[in-house]
């Protein structure tokens, strides 16, 4: 590494270290996001156990959300009263005028209608005042059918019949022999394909933002006449990269915080389900070589990008179009779920742009042959070279026009040098 690569990249971070807005989103942003989910949680246990403290002791914890008192008028015949563990939250009426008259009165917050055909289609029309999430709820339904039909049946048997697959797990055999949990497999995809979005949008964006902000400011003119185009962009891609890194390494720290505390604070009880994922160490390499490729080719793009912006509006909405390749690989989902040895999977996941994510998702559905990867990250490797090259005659090119919008006939040009 030369010694101008390096002065970039030690000039950068220290820079950037001191930025108001890095620390503001490295550490403001979990911390704000802390302090909102808690209150929001906290206020959805105190409301739950409001909504909980009218009904009597032993009625199993049916989930009546907003709803305190509901109606039902039956048309099967087979609720002939209502259950007497219910006699404070429904009432029973013998036919939907009576019903809408109470709503309208608000003596009932809903009420059901239940079809005659229920026990053979279990349709049931629910009434509301108004739209409100906290009122489209099946709990009220639930706990008077259950109060009916099974009232010394053991709820969490009754449960399982409604859900059988509730903690169901896939043993996929063509990827392994070993059992392999679908939702973690989705939660690890996700997870990587929402820390491989932000490097994109959050770090590129802060270099194509100094990228721009020296060539408005000209400084960029002065300082490619000492340095080398692609010297200044490789020193300030490494330097934002780490920055980067770091800003992830928090972020993850504050969501495995949130996963500790998950069983201890019910407020974040939501959040269990982190400790239960495994990390498929024989994988973390492979997907750490695309994290890592991947960044560096969409780092090299937006300083290109950067290059021959004239302003930070026009920067971002060339820079969009880049991004959204890279998703591609999510509106093809049902291809790599259900072929993923397919022609297209295959073609995306040896794509540059497309590369990191839709190998992932091969690799967790399928087993990849090793050429395939080795292919894959040979081609990506040699598209960030390449990017960073040509960024790097953009920049060139860009200073010697002064500040000029280059054309498209211009970049046969910028290649030739």
């Amino acid at each position: 590494m030369s010694r101008n690569i390096i002065q970039v990249f030690l000039y950068e971070l220290q820079r950037n270290l001191r930025r108001k807005g890095f620390l503001l989103t490295t550490f403001g942003l979990p911390i704000l996001l802390f302090v909102l989910s808690t209150g929001y949680n906290l206020f959805q246990v105190r409301s739950e156990n409001q909504n909980l403290a009218g009904l009597p002791i032993n009625l199993p914890a049916f989930d009546f959300e907003g709803i305190k008192t509901a109606g039902f008028v039956d048309l099967s015949g087979e609720f002939a009263a209502v259950p007497e563990k219910l006699k404070d939250n429904f009432v029973k009426y013998d036919d939907e005028e009576a019903a809408r008259v109470a709503l309208n009165a608000k003596d009932i917050d809903v009420f059901y209608v239940i079809q005659a055909d229920y026990l053979e289609t279990g349709r049931i029309v629910q009434h509301v005042p108004r739209f409100s999430i906290n009122l489209l709820e099946d709990g009220p339904v639930q706990a008077l059918v259950y109060n009916t039909f099974a009232p010394n049946a053991d709820l969490n048997i009754v449960r399982r019949l409604q859900d059988p697959l509730s903690n169901a797990q896939e043993v996929n055999l063509q990827r392994s022999a070993k059992a392999a949990d679908e939702g973690a497999d989705y939660a690890i995809l996700t997870g990587f394909s929402a820390l491989f979005t932000m490097a994109i949008f959050v770090t590129n964006g802060y270099l194509m933002q100094s990228i721009i902000e020296e060539k408005e400011s000209r400084l960029i003119e002065i300082i490619i006449t000492s340095i080398r185009p692609t010297e200044l962009l490789t020193g300030k891609i490494l330097a934002f990269g780490v920055l980067g890194l770091f800003q992830l390494v928090v972020w993850v720290a504050f969501s495995v915080f949130f996963a500790r505390i998950s069983g201890v604070a019910p407020a974040f009880s939501a959040l269990q389900f982190l400790t239960n994922i495994s990390v498929p160490w024989a994988m973390l390499p492979v997907m750490l070589a695309y994290f890592v490729l991947g960044y560096l080719l969409m780092a090299a793009v937006y300083g290109g990008i950067g290059a021959i912006s004239s302003s930070a509006r026009e920067g971002p909405q060339y820079a969009a179009i880049f991004t959204i390749i890279t998703i591609l690989p999510y509106y093809a989902f049902s291809a790599f779920a259900e072929a993923p040895n397919s022609g297209l999977p295959v073609v995306m996941s040896l794509f540059p742009f497309t590369a990191p994510l839709s190998m992932l998702m091969r690799m967790l559905t399928t087993t990849v042959p090793p050429q395939e990867i080795l292919l894959s990250l040979v081609l990506l490797a040699l598209s960030v070279a390449a990017m960073l090259w040509l960024a790097g005659r953009m920049f060139r090119m860009q200073t010697l026009l002064s500040g000029q919008r280059p054309r498209l006939r211009d970049i046969p040009g910028i290649i030739r040098g």
